[in-house]
């Protein structure tokens, strides 16, 4: 029987980057991308020693607007920090 997907399943499908926390947030693809519930695990490392210690980021490769990481509470909606303006 087909089941309709959850929110995070949909995050759990997009492509998979690994990347740091810093004081200023993510950077992806020449973007910064921050929020507030980064703070606690900024310039801190995942625990993933298979890789460095880097955060699992997911982002949509058709929207640049925004990426998640996986955080020790679930997934950190992070939107771009510097939008352009229209």
């Amino acid at each position: 029987m087909p089941v309709p997907l959850g929110a995070g399943d949909h995050i759990e499908l997009l492509p998979a980057i690994w990347r740091a926390v810093s004081a200023y947030g993510i950077k992806v693809s020449h973007r910064t991308c921050d929020a507030a519930e980064l703070d606690p695990i900024r310039q801190q490392k995942s625990g993933v020693a298979a890789r460095k210690g880097l955060w699992e980021v997911r982002r949509d490769p058709y929207d640049v607007s925004r990426v998640f990481v996986r955080g020790p509470g679930g997934w950190i909606t992070c939107p771009w920090k510097y939008p352009l303006r229209q």
